[in-house]
């Protein structure tokens, strides 16, 4: 039973895109696949690739990657919390990606996937969206970079792990990096959530209606935008010359070095089912829907909402992480089958 559902999900997947070339990565034994180890995946990696990730109760183990030519591939798992009759993911340990030039463009797209650590270095672009990564993030974008990378409806811990849960960072030391960068509808747990290289200057990274939980340090001589944020915990500290930090809401009275007004202080944002003290990353059980009445409805910029239901991409975010693609989440089988005789099978998928 669980090879045809398998099996069906994958068929489901091929009809997406039928102008990519399509890889399907599967560690279940049998595997319904193309491939079950991400190596032999890696081994055929073309240009544009896409590859979907099947939900499983083992992790894929590790992706590590040092490219020697240019790369441009998408990665699609089945979401961090799947509403569906088995609601596996699709995880994996460590993802490296490295690249050690600058000369090659490497771009990356990660969607609906279970991460322990994220390192990706020297990108030109990157889109990560529906992830949650358990320990630490750390990214780097090429200086110069024309292509805008967006971090969006991620879940980013520190769970068992003294690091930030999002570190920005280059090894062009003391240049100029312009990262063209939007952060945006993010929830980000425990201490240390942003962290960047001191001796970069950060350009155009714009921090728009994320969730942020005990303590939040942005650092870095850059010029950085936040606003329609939420923080919980403790106070916000912003060791930077430049940069906006406004129309977003703390539940202290302390505030940063930077300013700039339109801010609520002392502010308890009223989840509709997330209560004080803010809960572990793990509970997705938690919704942080404002109620009515929350002093943080229509109190961002243009009016908008803060937090991660709020702004543009608001809609986007949800507690299950499912990629937004048509999914098999359950199928009915008749009791008792003849064999030689034909049987129904009823499907219910999302409406994507």
């Amino acid at each position: 039973m669980k090879s045809l559902f398998s099996m069906i999900c994958l068929l489901v997947l091929f009809v997406i895109n039928s102008n990519a070339t399509i890889k399907t990565l599967n560690n279940r034994n049998p595997s319904p696949g193309q491939y079950s180890t991400w190596a032999q995946v890696e081994a055929s990696l073309a240009l544009g690739d896409t590859i979907y990730v099947s939900g499983s109760s083992l992790s894929y183990g590790n992706i590590t990657m040092t490219p020697t030519s240019s790369m441009d591939f998408t990665i699609i798992g089945a979401g961090f919390q799947p509403n569906k009759q088995q609601p596996f993911t699709s995880m994996f340990d460590d993802v490296f990606v490295n690249n050690n030039s600058p000369a090659r463009n490497i771009k990356v797209k990660l969607i609906g996937l279970t991460m322990i650590k994220t390192m990706l270095f020297e990108l030109n672009t990157l889109y990560m969206a529906n992830c949650y990564v358990k320990k630490h993030t750390d990214i780097s974008i090429q200086e110069g970079a024309v292509n805008l990378s967006v971090l969006e409806h991620n879940i980013f811990s520190t769970k068992g792990y003294h690091s930030p849960s999002l570190a920005l960072n280059s090894y062009f030391n003391n240049s100029i990096l312009n990262m063209k960068m939007q952060i945006r509808n993010n929830i980000f747990m425990n201490q240390d959530s942003i962290n960047y290289d001191h001796l970069i200057y950060l350009l155009n990274a714009d921090f728009k209606n994320n969730l942020f939980n005990a303590g939040t340090l942005f650092c870095g001589d850059s010029t950085v935008s936040v606003l329609n944020c939420i923080f919980l915990g403790t106070s916000v500290s912003m060791y930077m010359t430049q940069g906006h930090f406004y129309f977003n809401s703390l539940d202290s009275a302390s505030t940063t070095n930077l300013d700039n007004g339109n801010n609520l202080f002392n502010t308890n944002p009223l989840f509709v089912n997330a209560p004080m003290p803010f809960p572990l990353a793990e509970d997705f059980t938690k919704d942080y829907h404002l109620q009515t009445g929350s002093p943080c409805i229509g109190s961002g910029a243009w009016n908008e909402d803060m937090g991660v239901y709020g702004g543009v991409y608001g809609s986007g975010f949800t507690m299950t992480g499912e990629p937004n693609i048509p999914q098999i989440i359950q199928m009915n089988l008749p009791a008792t089958v003849i064999k030689g005789q034909t049987f129904n099978v009823d499907l219910i998928s999302t409406n994507k």
